[in-house]
């Protein structure tokens, strides 16, 4: 960690409603009536400070800067009562102020020491007052298929979604050999039609060119729709099922096939074919790679990891 650590502490007026929601986390008559959220709050509001009317100032690198833990966890449970017809109740206002507290503290703790009342609050809602430790990345890499498979990657690119949009893919041996590549421009699109467009175009670019192929093909994209569409487990849209519609003929054409979902960082080359496609007016076949897409076929050949970070780490 950078730089030394920030004070934080709680406004005056909001030492009140902290000691209240540490008595509510302490004792067993949750169940209890709660002050009535519309007339005497918990906490006494409008808090008069200078950065507005926002009960726990989180301050960051750029100076002091409100944010409104406390109070977002009040005003979602009135908002609930106002519009979903629930009741408050304790239990409801103590989980909204965690959530609200705990999304605040996973992201600054780290930066932040806390004075003993604020230290009292966090730990009186069970919230870490620093953050986890990050989530190491995980390794992802293309897999090689077993002989005698083929494995087509595809992909689709929208830059706007809808927007510009492009799919592309290829097919390559047991030993990471280019076979056939291809990418098409799909005009303006979602990026979802360019993902099912990018299958659809790769059966049939391959069926043509290989009339006499059975398989066995194993397909992968990165795109967990595609793969449970295909696989049924999910409806699609009218749009999508069209595309659904021509791509099960292809697929009854093979002895046998697979399709699997894999990670974008598996799925690099494919990826940067259909972002081709999208600057690239008519559509692109390949019998040998274009140039731009040769390091990363040598990379998967060779099976070279790529790191993937999880959100938030």
């Amino acid at each position: 960690m950078n730089g030394p650590l920030i004070e934080v502490s709680l406004w005056p007026l909001d030492v009140t409603f902290a000691t209240n929601i540490q008595k509510m986390t302490t004792t067993s008559s949750l169940a209890a009536r709660p002050p009535h959220l519309f007339g005497t709050n918990l906490r006494p509001g409008p808090t008069p400070h200078p950065h507005g009317n926002s009960p726990l100032l989180l301050p960051l690198n750029n100076g002091m800067l409100p944010s409104t833990c406390l109070e977002k966890g009040e005003l979602s449970v009135k908002n609930d009562a106002k519009f979903n017809g629930n009741p408050p109740n304790i239990p409801h206002i103590i989980n909204n102020i965690r959530k609200s507290m705990h999304d605040a503290f996973s992201i600054h703790g780290s930066k932040w020491k806390l004075d003993p009342q604020l230290t009292r609050l966090v730990n009186s809602l069970g919230i870490p007052s620093s953050p986890s430790p990050p989530t190491p990345p995980i390794e992802v890499k293309w897999i090689k298929p077993k002989p005698p498979w083929i494995k087509c990657n595809t992909d689709g690119a929208s830059k706007g979604n809808p927007g510009p949009s492009g799919a592309g893919g290829l097919f390559r041996d047991h030993n990471g050999r280019f076979l056939l590549g291809f990418a098409c421009n799909t005009k303006r699109n979602t990026n979802m039609f360019a993902e099912f467009y990018a299958l659809h175009r790769g059966l049939m670019i391959w069926l043509d060119t290989h009339p006499h192929f059975t398989g066995p093909l194993w397909i992968e994209s990165d795109s967990l729709v595609v793969v449970n569409t295909i696989l049924e487990k999910t409806t699609a849209t009218p749009r999508i099922k069209h595309l659904v519609d021509i791509i099960h003929p292809y697929l009854r054409t093979l002895s046998l096939w697979h399709i699997s979902h894999v990670f974008r960082e598996g799925n690099r080359v494919a990826d940067k074919l259909a972002n081709l496609a999208i600057v690239e007016p008519t559509e692109a076949i390949w019998n040998s790679p274009p140039a731009s897409i040769i390091p990363f076929l040598n990379d998967d050949a060779n099976e070279v990891p790529q790191h993937r970070f999880p959100k938030g780490s």
